[in-house]
């Protein structure tokens, strides 16, 4: 029986309130290799963009991130605005929460690239920040 490393599954309201300080800038993400243990850590920063209100509708978060999870996988890269990729970032985490378990193997690296593909983009906007910061660190 597999191990659940967490388990969130907030109200919308609790989603909205994490949308709504969108505002609030992150230092950066924690460094790499990144692997199981830090899932709590990626799966709180995925709630703190409600993707569902920022798209408009599960099926427009849904067709997104299919979308750029089959370039993934042909190419080996996310590719989109980080508004995308974090959208995505927001549906694996309600995917794997639907499943019941967490993610492991080829699904553990995926969400990983993703997680890290954001903090490459962030860094690009905010150049000062440090990859050794962690997100929920900056108050995101």
């Amino acid at each position: 029986m597999k191990k659940k490393l967490i388990e969130i599954a907030l109200p919308v309201e609790a989603i909205n309130k994490a949308s709504a300080q969108e505002e609030i800038r992150v230092s950066c993400c924690p460094p790499a290799p990144l692997d199981t243990e830090d899932l709590g850590r990626i799966w709180g920063f995925a709630f703190k963009y409600n993707a569902y209100e920022k798209l408009g509708s599960f099926e427009a978060v849904c067709k997104l991130a299919h979308e750029r999870e089959k370039v993934f996988m042909d190419t080996g890269k996310w590719i989109g605005t980080l508004d995308e990729l974090r959208a995505c970032l927001f549906f694996e985490q309600r995917r794997w929460r639907h499943m019941g378990e967490d993610p492991e193997g080829e699904s553990l690296h995926r969400v990983i690239q993703l997680y890290l593909t954001i903090c490459d983009q962030w860094s690009e906007i905010e150049p000062e920040a440090s990859v050794s910061h962690d997100p929920l660190d900056g108050g995101v």
